[in-house]
């Protein structure tokens, strides 16, 4: 699954953490090649994203307001479909329209895991690792502004500052952000993984 855009801001900032979270887990239900979501090959309703969101009732309807607000979900009928813009399940051809644009490669499985594991509570946390996700460069894992370079001498790294500044995250809390990020492990084929480790702790 991908989640591009040029105009799009990549982190989602502009939503809370939380949302992020229960955001990129509904769109693991994105049908192949198309903008709506299947619970059991039929488009899914209300009442099915309720289900499977595992959310207490006030909190689905806060997170429903919140991402159709802001159109990354949009109603259509009794069914719904997300963002082309934002999300895309299926082939994903580089031609020059899509390298033009920055674009986020997301697995399913993973997304899913990490979602089914993390307390309704703890969702925000799960969505600052999600925000992270568009500054992490492809080839060599470094959280950088420049996440496309292929040039390891290339690369200009992030301050955990610079870090909250793309998040929208209180700079001033950069050391609760790093403790968050410290905290988050996970398994994956039987073995315990931290999320992330950091070359430096310069917190400026």
């Amino acid at each position: 699954m991908y989640f591009f855009g040029q105009d799009v801001d990549l982190s989602l900032s502009s939503l809370k953490p939380q949302t992020v979270a229960r955001l990129m887990y509904l769109a693991t239900w994105l049908g192949y090649n198309s903008d709506y979501l299947f619970d059991n090959s039929e488009k899914m309703t209300r009442s099915q994203m309720e289900n499977i969101m595992r959310l207490k009732p006030r909190t689905f309807k806060l997170f429903l307001k919140e991402v159709t607000e802001q159109g990354y979900l949009i109603k259509d009928g009794k069914t719904y479909r997300l963002n082309a813009n934002v999300f895309h399940r299926g082939k994903c051809k580089l031609d020059k329209s899509l390298i033009d644009k920055r674009y986020v490669r997301v697995y399913i499985k993973y997304v899913r895991l990490l979602y089914e594991m993390t307390p309704q509570n703890k969702h925000v946390n799960l969505g600052y690792i999600f925000q992270l996700i568009p500054f992490v460069n492809r080839e060599y894992n470094v959280v950088c502004h420049n996440p496309l370079e292929t040039n390891k001498d290339l690369i200009e790294p992030m301050t955990v500052g610079e870090l909250c500044d793309a998040i929208g995250y209180d700079r001033s809390q950069a050391s609760r952000l790093l403790d968050i990020y410290d905290n988050i492990t996970f398994t994956a084929d039987g073995q315990n993984y931290y999320f992330c480790g950091y070359a430096s702790r310069n917190r400026k």
